[in-house]
């Protein structure tokens, strides 16, 4: 897909849905042990899918839901 801004709602929707649908071809190729291997950062695949799915559930709470962000990424008020 080109880099290409989405210009309304629909767009938007169909350029995430073709990018999840890419991220999952390419985590389909991957063998359990390639899912664990750290690259030369020390993140495996596993690791930055945990990482994605934190900071979606983060800004889901805090964007959907209205959540303050210290409630949603549960920290302490300061």
């Amino acid at each position: 897909m080109e880099n290409k801004v989405p210009q309304n709602m629909p767009e938007l929707l169909s350029a995430i849905e073709h990018e999840w649908k890419e991220l999952w071809r390419v985590l389909g190729r991957l063998t359990p042990e390639q899912m664990t291997t750290p690259d030369a950062g020390g993140w495996s695949p596993k690791d930055n899918l945990a990482h994605l799915a934190e900071w979606m559930k983060i800004l889901m709470g805090y964007h959907m839901d209205r959540l303050p962000a210290q409630e949603v990424m549960a920290c302490p008020p300061r």
